[in-house]
This record gives C-alpha cells, sequence and structure tokens, in this order.
C-alpha cells in the first residue's frame, strides 16, 4: 500500500495545517483500472514541500485548479478551448484514434503527449468535464501500457524523452483525482529508469531536457520518502547537458555539431533545471545559474517582448530576427517552477512579460490560427523564406500548420501554467501573489469551507490590483506580494491603510490577522519607457506591455481548413515606416486608456494606445535579397556592435575591407565608396589578425594586411586547407585562422575576397588575444558577411538613429505587443 504524506516545515502549521489536508492512504486496488474519478476534487491538499535532504524552498507550487482565471483571462482560456485546443483532434493527424499514444500505429513520439499537457491543463484550469474526459482516454492508455519491467508507450519507439511529458501531465492528472494508479506507475517506471539508464542514457532531447523528469522524480520522492528516487534524480542530472555551465558560462555554442544546447526550445525549457537540481544538489551554482543565464541570453539575443530571439537556434537582435512559439510556453514554466524553488521577484517580471506579448503575438485573437515564429519587426505574414538557419515558407503565416509540426501540439499549456503559476504557498504557510491578472486562487479550509482570494484588475493593462478576502473565519497567515522592477513608485493598502517597506523588484510580506472581506490593493504606476535596440532604434514600453504600430492588415486566405480554422497571408493595408519623435531618457507620450474587452489583444480592441509624434521614411523599405554585414566584439562572449542589411549573394566573391584607427572601425564591402559600418569602440587596442566562419562553408582569396600578404597562419577550430593565397573552410560551429607573426597590430587595413554559402556567416578578425577553440573563445573584433539565398516581404533593419524626414509629422498609435499580427516595435528616432 503506497502512502502520501503532505509534507510541510514546522513554521508553516499556522494556515497550512488548516488549509492542506494530508491525503489519506488509497490503496491502488480501490479502482479497477481503466476506472477513474472525473469530479471535483479538492486540489489543494497537494501543496508538498520538500523532504529532506532536498533543499527548502520560499514557495510552494499549486496544483492546477487552484487558480481559476476571471475576466479577460477566462476568456483567453475559453477561446482558447473553442479554438485549436478543442479542435485539434479533429485538425491535426498524429491526434488522431490511431495515435501510438491511444495504442495505434500512428506517430508515437512527442506529438500526443504535447497536446495532451496542454490538454488536461486546460481541462483543470476550466473545470471542464468534456475535456477531461477527452484528456482520460490518453492518461488511461499511458497507464495501461506500462509492462512488467516499469517501461510504457508505444512500442515504437524507446526514446525517454516524449515519455518525460507524460510524466507532467499524470502529476497534474494525479493532483486532481487522486487515482490510486498514478503513484505506483510512477514508482516502477523510475524503477526502470534507474535499472536502464546506465546502459541506455539520455540521448539529443531527452538529454536537453533531463529537468522535466527530475521535476517529477521529486515531487514523488517528496510523497513517497523512497531515497532510490535521489539516486535517479543524480543519475538523470548527470547524463543531462551541463546546463548550469551553458548558462553561467555562455556555453549554447561550444558543443560541435551538436544544437542541442543552442536550440531556443531547448534553451528555454531546460532554463528550470538547475534550480531543480539545486533543489538536490545544493550548489551555489545550480541556484544562479538562471539569473546567469538569462543576463547572457538578453545580452545576446534579447527582444523587447521579453523573448530571446531563435529561429530555431539562438540567433541574434535583429528587428526581423522570430522566436519560436514553442520557446513561449517552455520559458513561462520555466520562469514559474524557477520562481517558486528560488524566490526571485524578476523571475515574476519575465514571465509577465513573455506571456503577456509574445505568446498572445503568436496567436490570433479567436485563437484559431498560431504563427511559428513572429518578430519584432514583421510588416507582411507572407509565404515565403526569411533567410533563418530553419527556414519555413508559411513560418509567420497564422494558421493551424504554421511552421514546423511540434508548436501546433505544443502550444496549448501556455495560458494555463502560467496562470497556475500566478499564486505559490509560502514556506512558512502563507500565500504569494507570483504574477498579477484577473483570477482567484481557492483552498479548502476544513471539509466544507474555503479561502478565496480574487484578484480583480485590468492588469496589465491598467495598473491597480485589488484582493479580496473570502475565509469563513479570521485565519493568520503572511500574504507575500510580488512587486515589479519595472515600477518606480509603489504603493500597498489593506483595507486602506498603507503598508510601509515596499521596495520594486522584491516581494512585500503581509503577516496579520485576515477577516472576511478584507482588501488588499496594489498600486503600479505605470509609465512609458524607451529601451535601445537594432541600429539605435528605439521601443517603447508600459508596465510589463511592449507597443507596436498599429497597421491596418489586409488579410487574404491562402489555404482552407476545417471549419474557420483557415492559413491567411496578411500584409499591410498603412503605412509602416515611420521614424518616432520622442525623448529617450524621458518619453513624452499621450496614454490612452479604454475599457479592457474580453479579447483585449484584439486588434481593434487594444485597452491601451500610446500616441506618438512621427513622420514617415519613404526610404526605408523591404528587403528582396537577404544579406547582413555585421560588426561584433567577443570577450569568450560575442557582442553585436553594429549592422546593416545588404545585398549579400551565396556563392558569389564579395571584397570585404577593415579600416581600423584608434577607435574608429569603418567597413567596406564591394568597393563601396562610403563605409556600410561606421562605429567606434575602444574595447581592444591591439592584437592580431585573421579569418573566422560559423556554420559557412567559405572561401577566402587575396588577405591582404595593409596591402601585403600574409602567408604563416595558425588554426585555433574548424577544419581549413589552404593552397597559395586561398584559404578555405568547411562548415562547423567555430573556425579561425590567425595570422602568425602579427599578434601585436592596432591600426590596421584588412582585406579579403570572401565567397561564402548560405547561411551562417565568414569573415574577418582584428585586435584578438587569447584564442581558443571555442565559438566565441578569442578577445577581440570580428566583421561577418551573411549571405542568403531567397526572397521574402520582411522590412529592412530600421536606417540608423538619428534620422530626418522632410514628411509631415504625425500622430502614430502604439498598441500593445501581442494585439499585433504585423507590427513595427522597433523605430528609428528622428534628430533633435
Amino acid at each position: 500500500m503506497l502512502m502520501r504524506l503532505a509534507r510541510v516545515t514546522a513554521v508553516a502549521a499556522p494556515l497550512l495545517a488548516v488549509l492542506f489536508h494530508a491525503p489519506l492512504p488509497c490503496p491502488a486496488a480501490d479502482l479497477p483500472v481503466g476506472k477513474h474519478p472525473v469530479g471535483k476534487h479538492p486540489a489543494a491538499k497537494h501543496v508538498i514541500a520538500n523532504r529532506a535532504p532536498l533543499q527548502s524552498t520560499p514557495y510552494l507550487r499549486l496544483p492546477i485548479g487552484a487558480v481559476r482565471p476571471e475576466g479577460w483571462l477566462l476568456r483567453q482560456c475559453e477561446l482558447q478551448r473553442s479554438g485549436l485546443t478543442g479542435a485539434a483532434e479533429r485538425i491535426y493527424d498524429a491526434l488522431q484514434s490511431d495515435s501510438g499514444w491511444l495504442g495505434g500505429d500512428g506517430e508515437g513520439w512527442e506529438k500526443g503527449p504535447y497536446y495532451v499537457k496542454g490538454l488536461l491543463a486546460l481541462a483543470y484550469t476550466l473545470d471542464d468535464d468534456q475535456l477531461k474526459q477527452r484528456a482520460q482516454k490518453w492518461v488511461d492508455w499511458a497507464i495501461e501500457s506500462q509492462r512488467a519491467d516499469g517501461f510504457f508507450g508505444p512500442a515504437s519507439n524507446d526514446d525517454w524523452w516524449p515519455r518525460m511529458v507524460v510524466l507532467y501531465y499524470l502529476r497534474d492528472y494525479d493532483e486532481q483525482t487522486d487515482d490510486p494508479r498514478v503513484l505506483p506507475f510512477l514508482t516502477r517506471y523510475f524503477q526502470h529508469q534507474l535499472a536502464a539508464l546506465p546502459d541506455r542514457p539520455l540521448q539529443d532531447w531527452g538529454r536537453a531536457r533531463a529537468g522535466d523528469n527530475i521535476d517529477i522524480v521529486l515531487w514523488t520522492y517528496n510523497q513517497t520518502g523512497d531515497r532510490k528516487l535521489l539516486d535517479l534524480a543524480r543519475l538523470l542530472a548527470d547524463q543531462a547537458y551541463p546546463w548550469s555551465s551553458i548558462y553561467t558560462d555562455n556555453r549554447f555554442y561550444d558543443f560541435g555539431s551538436d544544437f542541442h544546447p543552442h536550440h531556443i526550445v531547448n534553451v528555454s525549457q531546460a532554463l528550470k533545471m538547475p534550480a531543480v537540481a539545486w533543489q538536490l544538489s545544493g550548489a551555489e551554482a545550480d541556484r544562479r545559474a538562471f539569473a546567469a543565464g538569462v543576463a547572457n541570453l538578453e545580452r545576446q539575443y534579447g527582444r523587447v517582448d521579453g523573448q530571446v530571439s531563435g529561429t530555431e537556434m539562438l540567433s541574434g537582435r535583429k528587428s526581423t530576427d522570430g522566436v519560436e512559439l514553442c520557446a513561449d510556453v517552455e520559458r513561462i514554466l520555466s520562469n514559474g517552477v524557477a520562481l517558486t524553488i528560488l524566490g526571485d521577484a524578476e523571475l515574476g517580471d519575465q514571465m509577465e512579460r513573455v506571456a503577456y506579448n509574445s505568446l498572445p503575438a503568436h496567436t490570433t485573437a479567436n485563437m484559431r490560427q498560431l504563427t511559428y515564429y513572429q518578430f519584432p519587426n514583421q510588416v507582411a505574414a507572407t509565404r515565403g523564406r526569411h533567410g533563418f538557419e530553419q527556414d519555413y515558407d508559411n513560418a509567420n503565416m497564422p494558421g493551424p500548420h504554421s511552421g514546423f509540426p511540434c508548436c501546433c501540439y505544443n502550444w496549448h499549456f501556455g495560458w494555463p501554467k502560467f496562470i497556475q503559476h500566478m499564486w505559490a504557498a509560502t514556506e512558512d504557510g502563507g500565500l504569494a501573489a507570483l504574477a498579477y491578472g484577473p483570477n482567484r486562487v481557492t483552498l479548502p479550509v476544513n471539509d466544507s469551507d474555503q479561502l478565496t482570494i480574487t484578484q480583480q484588475t485590468d492588469y496589465p493593462f491598467g495598473d491597480t490590483i485589488t484582493l479580496t478576502i473570502a475565509a469563513p473565519r479570521a485565519l493568520t497567515f503572511p500574504l507575500v506580494l510580488r512587486v515589479p522592477a519595472w515600477c518606480e513608485e509603489p504603493s500597498i493598502t489593506v483595507n486602506g491603510q498603507p503598508i510601509d517597506g515596499v521596495k520594486p523588484g522584491a516581494f512585500c510580506r503581509v503577516q496579520r490577522e485576515w477577516q472576511d472581506g478584507d482588501q488588499v490593493e496594489l498600486h503600479l504606476p505605470m509609465k512609458v519607457e524607451a529601451s535601445t535596440w537594432a541600429n539605435d532604434s528605439v521601443a517603447l514600453t508600459r508596465g510589463p506591455l511592449a507597443f507596436s504600430l498599429k497597421i491596418d492588415e489586409a488579410w487574404e486566405k491562402s489555404n482552407d481548413y476545417l471549419d474557420n480554422f483557415d492559413e491567411y497571408e496578411v500584409r499591410p493595408a498603412s503605412a509602416w515606416n515611420y521614424a518616432l519623435r520622442v525623448n529617450r531618457d524621458a518619453p513624452e507620450v499621450e496614454v490612452l486608456e479604454r475599457g479592457v474587452s474580453d479579447t483585449p489583444f484584439a486588434t481593434d480592441a487594444a485597452p491601451v494606445t500610446l500616441r506618438v509624434p512621427a513622420r514617415r521614411l519613404p526610404d526605408w523599405g523591404m528587403r528582396t535579397q537577404l544579406g547582413r554585414l555585421e560588426l561584433g566584439r567577443a570577450d569568450n562572449n560575442y557582442q553585436p556592435l553594429a549592422g546593416v542589411d545588404t545585398p549579400l549573394e551565396p556563392g558569389r566573391p564579395h571584397e570585404l575591407r577593415v579600416e581600423c584607427r584608434g577607435d574608429q572601425i569603418r567597413v567596406f564591402v564591394d568597393n563601396s565608396k562610403r563605409p556600410l559600418i561606421d562605429h567606434r569602440d575602444d574595447s581592444f587596442a591591439r592584437g592580431a589578425i585573421g579569418l573566422r566562419a560559423y556554420e559557412n562553408r567559405a572561401r577566402f582569396d587575396n588577405v591582404r594586411l595593409d596591402g601585403q600578404p600574409i602567408d604563416d597562419w595558425q588554426e585555433f577550430g574548424g577544419e581549413w586547407s589552404s593552397e597559395a593565397s586561398e584559404h578555405r573552410v568547411t562548415a562547423k560551429p567555430s573556425g579561425k585562422l590567425l595570422a602568425r607573426g602579427e599578434e601585436d597590430l592596432g591600426d590596421v587595413t584588412l582585406e579579403a575576397t570572401i565567397t561564402a554559402a548560405a547561411g551562417g556567416n565568414a569573415g574577418l578578425m582584428f585586435r584578438v588575444s587569447d584564442p581558443t577553440d571555442r565559438l566565441d573563445g578569442y578577445r577581440g573584433y570580428y566583421v561577418g558577411l551573411s549571405c542568403v539565398a531567397g526572397e521574402s516581404e520582411d522590412s529592412e533593419e530600421p536606417p540608423q538613429s538619428p534620422v530626418t524626414s522632410n514628411q509631415p509629422e504625425e500622430i502614430v498609435e502604439l498598441i500593445p505587443f501581442g494585439s499585433t499580427k504585423i507590427r513595427v516595435t522597433y523605430f528609428p528616432v528622428l534628430e533633435e
């Protein structure tokens, strides 16, 4: 017989002893296999603190369903139910009755589990019996498929990875139903893993995403106390990628041809792993890895919508770099999990930014279409290639089958898991508000009474949040409230009385005896702020929201699918190429607030609008032949400094010349009379010169230093071949060729004729020191050419600010980023 143990720390007694019931012993034979309870259950009893020797955590995860959405957030979930989530089994082939995850001979890898993870979370978030019944058949088959040795799932594959997804949704299911089959099932499977992993270790996706497996192993340990589960958790951590080191030391591209550590979905999903592992290891390196990783990612790949660019591999900071939808939902979940473990308020800020910007930007307002990629500057969503390493003709077109067929199965848990992690229990017996939006959290006080805290707010569109407590009697417990770092003058009142010590970027703790009807009000004044992006362009934010130009959209159906789940091309029907008249340091912008509708992310229903003076830039247009010239700096981390889009054809020689004088760096291409890049940087004064290629098959001819040829070279990574003045390199993640005897150069003119294949880049290095074989293992500068075949309807990068225009001044409207399907977010700034 298995007994669940709801363990709480000694200091948790005041409220948790009242609110959270320890589950009763539940024999595995109580229900026949295949029979299950489907009704409503007191999920809050499953709030469980870590057993020794695991580290204690400041917050304890609430199970799915403890937090219910209200207002517009409820409507988002209802639209998801009537949209792609509800219709998925009619639309997608991998979810038909022949699915390998239903015992058939159809797809038996990740697609079915991906979908059920979101379907089940949505079902219990909405308390929807029909969705629960639809999820049940997948749950039953997974449990009933378990073999005598503990392994389960389709016989068509033995991959550990898709089973990790099943573990995740079985935990959600168990916490809602108390189905006595789940814990014995998990126990047998984890025994199998412990025995089998030494000879059949994690590979590829499983190795990248082992943190999800460890999370459920530790959850099971907290209930059963079986210390062999700790051995399994250690084994899984040992076989996984070294994520703490990858995030902390910026090693995303340090694994040769292995793309997994720089795949955007892996990077987003694995962000939680160091925090999860820290509960067992107690290592400070694991505890700090999340913050260090986010700092590295945002510096190199960051975006104003809270995401980092990845198409599908980590890309860059251009206005037309995209992010994959799967990365949104995985990042939201990673932040939610890590926040409960680490207690860092900044993780809540990050979670809100992704949930309220990037996630809704990826779907239509009625949830009947999605886009695989979305860009900060996306002035058309049409069929065509964009020059990405993983490119798809319909990658940014709204439709049910946009891009590669993974996100259409995986995105469904985004809103439900965000809602689940809006609240947590505290280690010492209270409740913590981790994110804000209209919702209510309900926990049982006894067999017949409940504590409910309702969050009434227009947030993130409005700045006031009111929490109303409904309790059967007076209860003493701490209420902990996250205060966003972006808010300079936050305030909190309880029944109209102000609370002292409210600080941005921290948690505010209110300990008192709470009465039925008590009200807590958070006031989070939002001011418009400006940030700098590609080519010194500017983006505007207000609170957690980024803002984009409101463009009239012309929608044209591209493909007919089931019912109204069609695919569209979207083109601009109004001007988009504007420069803003705005002060970066203190933008004076008119803010118009309207009421929040049920669909605040509909383009025509934006609750908040920014009105900004602007002028059109007729010369800022669309790019057809794609190419990119970029100057960057490395110090074991790569930092882009300046770049420009320019026609660069693959397979054709291009002449590249760099003139470096003092802190001025000027770059010319194909005998251009004016430099395409003219940038100042004084980070490095002297060093070597050389050649470099990233993921590119390239040829370098006529390499000249101050007009003279170079004869002696030394390789640092990559595979090079040289003959006379010609140097060739194969397509590898890192290839550097440095000139011997030229290690102490300052002012130089460096030239070469470069023929590069499509994809990746190739170029010249200068003022280089401390070279290694690592991808960005050097100190110095690099100018690279990216040559890309194909055409698209993407905009050019914003012209270098400041700019001038002879066009008449207008007032343009900016609306929330998530409300737009085509948009401009990074604007040139008009000269004062």
